[in-house]
């Protein structure tokens, strides 16, 4: 029998309960994978041409994962960027590893079939209750939207809605310097003329504001802030208008990026990963498990999507190498051969074959919640 994807259902509405895991406990769990994973990177780095490798977390950064960048590059990561531009200029060594990050996530969205329509279809009816109160001018806070892909149909959307002679303000916290410069470019789409558009390079946590918005949106970017997802909840509920709503996207936790994970770390023994056994990698259950721990009403939409890892198996494609460093969330090239051989013949376990093309799958959650 071939292997099928499971479908998930699309929409529905739930009322908060009881918690479904304890979230302190995760945390402490959480730390301690991220000590292991910088003790043991620089382990095994060493000797690499006396280069360093360290696994760092980047802060609220971009829709994707994290990356791996030097020991050198973490260091001088000291300061961050004020709300209109960065406190200090960027070193040659930032720009490298944000350049780095940009291709390869660029790599990584290309290669899946992304299906952000049910989330804009989960945040029409919201907006157009706002609209319908009598608010003429709509703001939304999107955190970490990398190079905006995404968020110019939430713009668009945003744009739809409001009513005549009314204005569109669009905040968004990008800190790589390459994502925030195809991010700008992307603002200047005739489509998009007359949205305000304001891009500033800082972090979520880093966030001083008393601004007020209708949507604060985080699309695939809540992962990088392991064991904050509970306060940036709450923060981000009291950065709401009345009405207002807090939309979130992520993986959800039958995708098989998290199967392949945990059995590289069986493999190896290597613990350095938020994986979704180990309950560190926020998933769409946990997610639903932090709004339930806070008593907070939502709805959710899930997504249908899949990865292209054809190019995976190709030993001449530097795409494909990349591919799999963003899959299994390692240096692909610093494994042995007999480790490269029992990976590819993993991610062909998971993989179906659709057209001549091998796919895993990996559908993805929206939880939408409206200010209480």
């Amino acid at each position: 029998m071939d292997k099928k994807f499971r479908r998930v259902p699309k929409v529905k509405l739930l009322v908060a309960g009881d918690s479904l895991y304890d979230h302190a406990a995760r945390a402490d769990r959480q730390r301690a994978l991220v000590r292991s994973a910088r003790h043991l990177d620089l382990r095994r780095a060493a000797g690499r041409k006396g280069r360093r490798v360290v696994r760092v977390r980047r802060g609220a950064c971009t829709s994707g994962r994290p990356v791996r960048i030097s020991a050198t590059e973490a260091a001088s990561r000291t300061s961050h960027a004020s709300p209109t531009r960065p406190t200090t200029a960027m070193t040659d060594s930032q720009i490298q590893a944000d350049r780095a990050y940009a291709t390869a996530w660029r790599i990584f969205f290309d290669s899946r079939r992304y299906d952000h329509r049910g989330t804009l279809d989960l945040m029409e009816p919201h907006l157009r209750k706002i609209v319908a109160s009598g608010r003429r001018d709509l703001s939304i806070l999107s955190v970490g939207p990398g190079p905006g892909d995404v968020d110019a149909d939430v713009a668009r959307l945003l744009r739809r809605v409001a009513p005549q002679g009314g204005s569109v303000r669009y905040v968004a916290l990008e800190p790589n310097a390459i994502h925030r410069e195809h991010f700008t470019a992307m603002t200047r789409r005739p489509e998009l003329a007359g949205v305000q558009f304001d891009v500033r390079a800082t972090r979520v946590e880093d966030l001083k504001t008393h601004e007020r918005f209708d949507c604060v949106f985080y699309m695939h970017s809540i992962y990088h802030m392991p064991g904050q997802e509970e306060r940036l909840t709450r923060e981000a509920l009291g950065m709401l208008n009345e009405g207002g709503i807090l939309v979130i996207t992520v993986d959800h936790e039958h995708g098989q990026m998290y199967t392949l994970i945990k059995k590289y770390v069986e493999l190896t023994g290597y613990q350095g990963y938020w994986t979704a056994s180990e309950a560190g990698l926020i998933t769409g259950e946990s997610l639903k498990g932090i709004m339930e721990r806070l008593g907070l009403k939502y709805e959710t939409a899930e997504h249908d999507e899949t990865i292209d890892v054809t190019l995976c198996f190709d030993d001449q494609s530097t795409t494909g190498k990349a591919l799999l460093d963003f899959i299994y969330q390692t240096d692909f090239s610093a494994m042995s051969d007999d480790v490269k051989r029992q990976l590819l013949v993993y991610l062909n376990e998971e993989a179906v074959e659709r057209d001549g093309r091998k796919l895993i799958h990996e559908p993805s959650i929206t939880v939408l919640v409206p200010r209480p």
